[in-house]
């Protein structure tokens, strides 16, 4: 039984390499469905060796294009929110929606070049928690003086390069990009 993806042409004895490309990043692959191509081998030992090793760049490769598709799609949503004249739930979960795309494509990089000790991953798991606890309790007091510095952080670090205060809700302020 061979390992999955790995096929022996049946004329020439030739092995090859058969993937489905991931449906997440079909995208990358205009009109193809699956990554076919030869092992240029017929030996059996030295086809499944150069399978492993196949099958981990196409991994490497797909996670790369998945890191790069979050990347656009946290500057797209960036982008969309171009002038801030309330905080409504909308613009609220729009910017958590970037700020979250944004930290998981940061957070999946370094996890895979093997960066995290369980120590880190509790600490973040602690601030994480704590943090949201004081941003939900702001938003729920109107205090959204407390948004201010996390949002032009985010906003420089994401190469926004102007800012706007807009004013919200009897006074208070929040700096938006355009």
């Amino acid at each position: 039984m061979l390992p999955t993806g790995l096929q022996r042409h049946p004329q020439s004895g030739t092995y090859y390499l058969r993937r489905r490309i991931p449906t997440d990043v079909l995208v990358c692959y205009p009109g193809k469905k699956e990554i076919t191509f030869s092992l240029r081998t017929k030996d059996y030992r030295t086809a499944v060796e150069r399978h492993r090793a196949e099958e981990a760049r196409l991994t490497s490769e797909w996670e790369e294009k998945r890191q790069r598709q979050a990347e656009r799609y946290a500057r797209t949503q960036l982008a969309a929110i171009t002038h801030i004249d309330a905080l409504t739930p909308e613009v609220i979960d729009a910017i958590c929606l970037h700020a979250e795309s944004a930290s998981l494509a940061g957070d999946e990089a370094r996890r895979e070049n093997g960066h995290y000790t369980l120590d880190e991953i509790e600490e973040y798991q602690t601030g994480y928690t704590e943090a949201n606890r004081i941003l939900k309790g702001a938003v729920a007091i109107g205090d959204y003086e407390l948004l201010r510095g996390p949002l032009v952080q985010r906003m420089i670090r994401t190469g926004v390069a102007a800012f706007e205060l807009v004013n919200i809700h009897a006074g208070a302020s929040v700096c938006a990009g355009f």
